[in-house]
C-alpha cells in the first residue's frame, strides 16, 4: 500500500477554478471569433452584391448611345407598374400569369395615367435593363428579398415585382430624415427612405463625383413583405450630370442568425448580435 501525504494549500481550489474559467473563456473567444468571421464574410458578400448592381447601373446611365449600353437598349423590358393608375383607377399592365417574380416593378408619383406610362422616361426605360442583373443576383440567394433602384426624378424600380397600391396613397415622407421640401407629400418617394438618405449622406461626406458612393448598411427593420428582421445595403451613383439615384438590396437577417446560432457555446451559452446603438439584431 502506498500512502501519499500532501499539504493542502489555502488557495488550491481557487487556482483550479481559475484554470477552468480561463479555459472556458479562451474556448468562448475562439468560438466568438469564428462566428464573427462567418458573419463578416456574409456581410461582405451582401456589400459585394450591392457593388455589382450599382456598377452595372452606373455604366448603364453613363452610356450615351444604344450601341454603348451593356445590353440591347433598343429592346428593354416592359415597365410593369406597381399600383392602380388613370381616372377612373384601373390595374396597369402586369407581368403575365404567375411570372411576377421574373420581372421588376416600376412606380413614380409623377405618373398618373396610362398615357404617361406609355410615354416612358429615360430612367424608366434604361432601368428596365437592370432586370437582368437584379435577377442574376437574387437567384439562389434566399437572403436577398428585394433589389431597389430609386431615382432623383422620384422613379422607383423594385425586383421582384410586387403590386402595392399603398405606394400611390401612402404618406412615406413624414419622417425626420426626409428633405424638408418633401415633407407631407403623398405617395412613395425614394428620397424619403432611410436607405436612400444614408447612401446620399455617405457619398456627400466622401465628396463623390461621377462615381459610386460608399456602400452603407441601414439600421435593422421589420420587412413590410416578410415581417422578419431585415437590413439594406445601399449605394449612391453619380454621373457627370450629378446624382442619378441609389441602388439598394434588402436582406433578411436569417443567414446571419443561422451563422451565429448553428452550434451552442460551451454547455449552455449562445451568441447574439447588437448594432452600435445596442439594438438586438439576431
Amino acid at each position: 500500500m502506498t500512502v501519499v501525504i500532501y499539504k493542502r494549500s489555502n488557495n488550491w481550489a481557487s487556482t483550479i477554478q481559475d484554470i477552468i474559467e480561463n479555459t472556458e473563456i479562451n474556448a468562448f473567444k475562439s468560438i466568438s471569433l469564428g462566428r464573427a468571421a462567418i458573419a463578416q464574410a456574409i456581410t461582405n458578400g451582401f456589400l459585394a452584391d450591392n457593388v455589382v448592381a450599382s456598377t452595372y447601373a452606373l455604366e448603364l446611365f453613363r452610356s450615351d448611345l444604344p450601341s454603348e449600353l451593356p445590353l440591347n437598349y433598343t429592346k428593354p423590358y416592359e415597365s410593369y407598374f406597381t399600383t392602380e393608375i388613370d381616372t377612373p383607377l384601373v390595374d396597369p399592365p402586369r407581368p403575365p400569369g404567375n411570372q411576377e417574380k421574373l420581372y421588376s416593378g416600376y412606380f413614380s408619383v409623377n405618373i398618373t395615367t396610362i398615357a404617361q406610362l406609355n410615354a416612358s422616361t429615360e430612367n424608366m426605360s434604361r432601368s428596365t435593363i437592370l432586370d437582368n442583373v437584379m435577377r442574376a443576383l437574387a437567384i439562389g440567394k434566399p437572403s436577398i428579398q428585394a433589389i431597389y433602384a430609386g431615382f432623383t426624378d422620384f422613379g422607383f424600380r423594385r425586383y421582384p415585382y410586387v403590386f402595392d397600391d399603398s405606394r400611390r396613397t401612402g404618406t412615406f415622407c413624414n419622417v425626420s430624415f426626409a428633405p424638408a421640401e418633401l415633407q407631407q407629400k403623398v405617395g412613395f418617394i425614394p428620397a424619403c427612405r432611410a436607405w436612400y438618405q444614408k447612401a446620399l449622406t455617405s457619398a456627400s461626406a466622401a465628396g463623390v463625383v461621377d462615381v459610386l458612393g460608399p456602400a452603407q448598411f441601414s439600421p435593422p427593420f421589420i420587412s413590410a413583405i416578410t415581417k422578419r428582421v431585415a437590413t439594406t445595403t445601399s449605394q449612391a451613383l453619380f454621373t457627370q450630370a450629378g446624382l442619378k439615384g441609389v441602388i439598394a438590396i434588402e436582406l433578411e437577417m436569417d443567414s446571419l442568425n443561422s451563422a451565429l446560432t448553428q452550434t451552442s457555446v460551451l454547455r449552455n451559452g449562445y451568441m447574439f448580435m447588437v448594432d452600435l446603438n445596442g439594438t438586438l439584431i439576431v
